[in-house]
């Protein structure tokens, strides 16, 4: 059963020994992507607007933490 939308750049390929895997066009269609990219913008927020903007050193760790997920997955796409 598929459960991806038409036309969202993901695919099934059937390989040899009946089994199938998943296959992305792009890296933007990955849902672990797609969340990590919501929790970055999330997590930009929140060091925005609360005692974690004063402390410069944390509040860049944090934020850099959640670009490095988005990132990771992209560069192993």
């Amino acid at each position: 059963m598929n459960s991806f939308r038409e036309g969202s750049g993901v695919h099934w390929r059937h390989l040899r020994g009946g089994k199938c895997v998943v296959a992305f066009e792009r890296f933007e269609d990955i849902i672990g992507w797609q969340k990590a990219r919501e929790l970055t913008k999330v997590d930009y927020g929140f060091t925005a607007r609360n005692p974690a903007s004063r402390d410069f050193g944390f509040r860049n760790q944090i934020r850099d933490a959640a670009v490095s997920s988005m990132s990771n997955i992209a560069e192993g796409f």
